[in-house]
């Protein structure tokens, strides 16, 4: 599947062979055989391309792909880390992230423990409290996200933790 779907973005001019080339460090004629189905990239390859993909849909082209028959899911965030809007995505990012997400969860638990009071739950409740679960999945993964884009960044000095 990751076969089909490099040659679909590459062929929707989302990204070129060069430039897949160029961010996992691997021959052109490696990446053809990716595209040809002769081999397929490594975790690490994946992961260097999906981190450096400039676009969008490239990016969740290539999760879905390299996700699909496994129980692993992924999830769009928006692309929007900043979530402070401060226009840097830092540590304060993964801060106000990660309230918004306790925030949210406990929202959610209340919601659950209210409607559970009776045993009784209608089918609006039960659908409101899957959303609001999706929901909080999405804040916990903007929260992961912010804080591998603010580990990743070439040099970044690592703060120091209070003793």
């Amino acid at each position: 599947m990751i076969d089909k779907t490099l040659q679909r973005i590459v062929d929707q001019g989302l990204v070129s062979v060069p430039e897949i080339s160029e961010v996992t460090g691997v021959a052109l004629s490696t990446v053809y055989r990716w595209m040809a189905g002769k081999s397929e990239p490594s975790f690490h390859a994946m992961a260097l391309l999906l981190r450096q993909l400039r676009n969008q849909d490239a990016q969740s082209q290539l999760v879905n792909a390299f996700l699909a028959g496994t129980r692993w899911q992924g999830y769009d965030t928006g692309g929007e880390l900043d979530i402070n809007a401060d226009g840097t995505i830092d540590m304060l990012d993964a801060l106000d992230s990660s309230i918004d997400s306790v925030n949210t969860a406990s929202q959610t638990l209340q919601d659950v423990r209210n409607l559970s009071r009776d045993g009784k739950a209608s089918p609006d409740d039960t659908a409101k409290l899957i959303d609001m679960l999706r929901h909080l999945v999405h804040q916990c993964t903007v929260t992961q996200q912010v804080l591998v884009k603010v580990s990743s960044v070439p040099g970044r000095k690592k703060a120091k933790v209070p003793q």
